[in-house]
């Protein structure tokens, strides 16, 4: 094809939007070769480009158009887009929404796989795409600016990749609610250097569109979690753990409104004084269950995030399990709210995988949920506001508090009380010690959704795989 052509409409353009201007830089040069590997010169209805701003002094930032053997080096591919730039901002918006606009109107296709590279922080400190120079960093509001302005220009976006740490939230996936991205793929937990195993997805990719099998954009989620967690099994046996969901954006909505009920419960028992700090002279059982349940459940991020669905069943099982002083049954609403917040999450994430034994609890969906503070900037986020999750958290933090000491137990000789705090995580160094005391069990397993409550347990259903390979779920 003629370069001076008129772009032709492809089945997949895949976009790598590669924020490397930190400690990921050579992971990105990585990522970028594997990338171009896996094309082959039949490879006309699949177009794959990438801006790649990489660390260094006075290093250009480049857009590529990767062409696989027709070319002999990155270096070309570069070249082939006559577009460079002496330094730019990954974390300022604009130079992402620019980034997408070229490369839908370069390769316009079908359907559009937008892969964001680099740092995240979930809801936390505007970590996402960390730039050092100059430093910044994408803010999640800033994040759905961008898609609301691709949505004005009648934009779909199939599939938004996080390459990234902590962004499968609830609270990024609902400011996401009301543009056109449709699935949203990415990790609850911190997500290893190395990244997504692009040769082995856009091979996956590559494949069935030569062959001419529909590759739809569930499809391809779903390809791309189960490659995720293939490539990074062999590793568990040095301490990583990973975890990857996809989730139907639009679905988000129901978890909002279910998640509503269940807190509008909380704080109804709040204000009745059933979840205010006890002791043991006046014991207060719901109290002791949503703090075991906060406990038990699958954390994140230095136990900052939680998985939603965990929480919901850790929750329920802890007030089913409460007793009062005359050893009767605890009653409350929680139990049935928690499992309609679970069918919701059921509804929502469409596929989920995890291996390793830090993350074995995850279902796919988490939510902000620390211990003691609450982040000043989280009230910006809309999923905080309409759930009225962020009211609960300033009465978790109050009521749960436990009472300071008297001026006579301070008085000598007395001990000071601590205690050990988790350690500080951030980055996407595969650490995992950010639950409170986690199994150890090796754990490799996908889920095609968790399972709804109050209903049949699924079968193990045959499932195909792209090559025609029959395979069970365990």
């Amino acid at each position: 094809m003629n370069e001076n052509d008129p772009p032709t409409k492809r089945k997949w353009t895949v976009l790598l939007y590669m924020a490397g201007d930190n400690n990921l830089s050579e992971e990105m040069v990585y990522s970028l070769t594997e990338a171009k590997d896996a094309l082959t010169n039949n490879d006309d209805q699949l177009a794959v480009l990438a801006q790649f701003d990489p660390a260094g002094v006075r290093v250009q930032t480049r857009r590529y158009r990767l062409r696989g053997a027709k070319t002999k080096s990155l270096q070309e591919d570069a070249i082939a887009t006559r577009w460079t730039a002496s330094e730019t901002d990954t974390g300022e918006p604009q130079n992402l929404l620019e980034f997408v606009r070229w490369g839908m109107s370069e390769c316009p296709a079908e359907h559009y796989l937008l892969v964001l590279v680099g740092h995240g922080s979930g809801t936390d400190d505007d970590f996402l795409l960390r730039d050092d120079n100059p430093p910044n960093a994408l803010s999640i509001l800033e994040l759905r600016q961008v898609f609301e302005h691709l949505t004005a220009d009648g934009r779909t976006i199939d599939i938004l990749g996080f390459d990234t740490c902590l962004m499968n939230m609830a609270e990024v996936s609902f400011e996401l609610l009301r543009t056109n991205v449709v699935f949203m793929v990415g990790s609850e937990g911190f997500s290893p250097n190395t990244g997504w195993p692009y040769r082995n997805i856009l091979k996956i990719l590559g494949e069935h569109i030569r062959e001419g099998t529909i590759a739809s954009p569930e499809w391809l989620s779903r390809q791309i979690v189960e490659e995720y967690k293939t490539f990074y099994e062999p590793y568990v046996s040095g301490g990583i753990s990973i975890d990857q969901s996809v989730l139907d954006v639009k679905k988000i909505d129901d978890v909002k409104k279910k998640m509503f009920s269940l807190v509008d419960v909380l704080l109804q028992e709040f204000d009745n004084n059933e979840l205010d700090y006890s002791t043991p002279e006046k014991p207060k059982p719901k109290q002791n269950a949503l703090l075991l349940a906060h406990w038990e459940t699958q954390s994140y991020n230095g136990e900052r995030f939680v998985d939603l669905y965990d929480f919901c069943e850790r929750l329920a099982v802890r007030y089913s399990e409460a007793t009062g002083y005359d050893d009767s049954k605890v009653t409350s609403e929680v139990i049935e709210r928690c499992g309609l917040v679970q069918n919701a999450i059921a509804d929502l994430v469409i596929r989920s995988c995890a291996a390793g034994p830090g993350f074995q609890y995850s279902n796919g969906l988490s939510i902000y949920f620390p211990w003691a503070v609450c982040s000043p900037n989280y009230g910006n986020l809309a999923f905080a506001r309409e759930t009225r999750w962020l009211d609960f958290l300033k009465r978790y933090h109050e009521k749960t508090q436990r009472e300071g000491r008297s001026k006579g137990d301070l008085e000598p000789p007395f001990r000071i009380p601590f205690r050990n705090a988790v350690p500080w995580l951030k980055g996407r160094d595969g650490s995992v010690e950010s639950m409170r005391n986690p199994p150890t069990k090796d754990y490799s397993e996908c889920q095609d959704v968790p399972p709804r409550r109050n209903e049949p347990a699924e079968t193990t259903p045959e499932t195909k795989t792209p090559k025609g390979r029959t395979k069970k779920r365990k």
